[in-house]
């Protein structure tokens, strides 16, 4: 019988380790594709891996059964990635806030499609989306990562984040925006 995620870590609480290796076999390639969307270097996302999954056996007596076990993680991981970071490289991390009209942001984000001209391929495009990506800022990064490709909510993403509803939606909204321009520059919109 298959375990849920709660189960396996309540079981890891209590010392099994069987559980807590279950539990790295389903999460290893999703924390490092996250850590190594969100840092942009393979040594960084390894490390952060590491330090995510250290890190979370170190505070398992902590995990409430409540809680989205893999907001949680993804919590850790951010953390994670971005200590890897700093450890790396002397620089600033403040919010870069596109320049743009506040209007009414309400509770849906419209999910347009981006065009895409048919002669590039998907390798080629792959690397674009990738390198425009990386020009976000890390908490506008990780709220893209965490909603579009882990597939959480803006509530879940919040909490993996620990920012309020509101902020996840506006540096989502922000990020979105940025990306298109940055898109568009290159003349892929």
């Amino acid at each position: 019988m298959n375990r849920t995620d709660g189960e396996l870590m309540e079981a890891a609480k209590s010392g099994d380790i069987r559980s807590f290796d279950e539990l790295i076999g389903r999460y290893t390639d999703r924390v490092y594709a996250f850590a190594l969307r969100l840092s942009g270097e393979s040594s960084v996302a390894e490390d952060a891996v590491q330090e995510t999954f250290i890190k979370l056996w170190k505070n398992r007596s902590r995990y409430d059964e409540k809680r989205n076990f893999s907001s949680w993680l993804f919590a850790i991981a951010r953390n994670a990635t971005l200590d890897q970071m700093r450890k790396r490289r002397d620089i600033a991390f403040s919010s870069v806030f596109v320049g743009e009209s506040e209007e009414s942001f309400g509770e849906d984000i419209s999910d347009e499609s981006i065009a895409i001209p048919e002669d590039i391929d998907r390798r080629t495009m792959a690397g674009i989306l990738e390198e425009t990506l990386q020009s976000l800022t890390p908490d506008q990064r990780a709220i893209v990562l965490l909603h579009d490709i882990e597939r959480m909510t803006f509530d879940e993403a919040g909490k993996a984040l620990g920012k309020p509803l509101n902020t996840v939606k506006s540096h989502y909204r922000r990020a979105i925006i940025a990306l298109r321009r940055k898109l568009a520059d290159r003349g892929l919109m």
